[in-house]
């Protein structure tokens, strides 16, 4: 059942195709292929496209999606992945969500993670975008981080979130313009938050300061695979943005590694993270949005020789099967837990475009490891 607009015929038409390619591989280990991963993430990718609303949108529900569509234009040349990302540009002219916003304490880092798309389609085709806009937001933001200094209270980006949306947009726009004061201002907001909510001992950031002293049912704190999802995609999405020689570089990596050891620790036998990460048994329905962005940037650390490939390799082939196996029948990722700030149950049926884009995401770097021994497929209740 789908939840959002699209072409009836299209669908029905994937549907049948995706029918074949992925119930028959259920239970079955296998050799995945490069052109096998392609052809998953890109069945997902035409199905999100035909869904598209009429009306751009640039939050960051469909941004995630953007920044996925992007890395496959990337994988594979084809235009009609990069188009509808160029075509929503161009309609909202660059600009961020809620550009006019007056700015204060609370400003929201999630309106940055279009300026990933932004950043990204300037990088391949300069002659088609621009980065005025995002510069003057972005230089309105450095005002308001240099007047709220380090005060707690006045954090901009200070929920876990926010450190995938917002920071990769301004470590890249300081690589586009040769601008440091971008990058600058990043880390220092980066490593604020992250004093503020990350565990030391855990490894694992708490979703907001609302979390720090709160328990999940079985006596553990309360860490979110979405949340923790996206702050290891996060982080690899700035690494690949940051200098080499950028001072503070080995505290993302060591971060990066931190995470990544105890996330893959935490890792379902299905290969499926719940949305409790310390209580599986509260919630323990599958959730597909935490599990792909852990897969990307677990699968992006092994390519960029960031994580050991013999140690998390199978993690990401396991994480994959368990992905695949949260497909509905037309190809596009389910079991989807809905926006929200903490774990909750999941309904299987539910789709949304930021967990695609996550899985899109996922896939182009699976791509890169291809071929490589898939697991059987979980079987899961529907």
């Amino acid at each position: 059942m789908f939840h959002r607009r699209g072409s009836p015929a299209l669908l029905a038409g994937l549907i049948i195709a995706a029918t074949l390619s992925q119930f028959s591989q259920a239970g079955q280990a296998s050799t995945l292929t490069r052109a096998e991963i392609r052809s998953q993430i890109q069945r997902s990718a035409k199905v999100e496209i035909s869904m598209l609303p009429r009306y751009p949108r640039t939050g960051w529900v469909h941004g995630v999606l953007y920044i996925g569509l992007i890395d496959l234009y990337r994988a594979t040349g084809n235009k009609s992945f990069l188009e509808p990302v160029l075509k929503i540009g161009e309609r909202v002219h660059w600009h961020l969500r809620h550009a006019s916003k007056k700015l204060n304490g609370q400003i929201s880092g999630n309106s940055y993670c279009f300026g990933q798309a932004i950043t990204s389609i300037y990088a391949l085709q300069p002659g088609k975008a621009t980065l005025v806009p995002l510069q003057a937001r972005c230089n309105q933001m450095l005002k308001y981080f240099q007047t709220a200094g380090d005060n707690p209270n006045k954090l901009a980006w200070w929920w876990c979130d926010s450190l995938f949306m917002a920071p990769t947009t301004f470590a890249h726009l300081s690589a586009l313009t040769h601008n440091a004061r971008y990058v600058d201002a990043m880390n220092r907001q980066w490593w604020l938050v992250t004093h503020l909510l990350y565990d030391k001992k855990e490894h694992l950031f708490f979703r907001d300061h609302r979390f720090l002293n709160k328990t999940a049912a079985n006596g553990q704190g309360i860490f979110w695979s979405r949340g923790e999802g996206w702050v290891l995609a996060g982080t690899a999405r700035v690494l690949k943005y940051l200098p080499e020689n950028f001072p503070a570089r080995p505290r993302y990596v060591k971060l990066f590694r931190q995470m990544a050891t105890k996330i893959a620790s935490l890792q379902g036998p299905d290969g499926i993270w719940r949305p409790s990460l310390l209580d599986f048994k509260e919630f323990p329905t599958p959730e597909s949005s935490g599990t792909a962005l852990d897969c990307y940037a677990l699968a992006w650390g092994i390519n960029h020789h960031v994580l050991n490939r013999k140690q998390f390799l199978p993690v990401v082939a396991k994480a994959w099967a368990g992905l695949l196996a949260m497909r509905n029948k037309a190809g596009d990722l389910a079991h989807v837990q809905k926006p929200g700030d903490r774990p909750a149950m999941v309904t299987a049926s539910v789709t949304k475009p930021y967990a695609s884009g996550a899985f899109i995401m996922a896939g182009v770097q699976m791509m890169k490891l291809a071929p490589l021994k898939l697991p059987p497929i979980p079987k899961l209740k529907q």
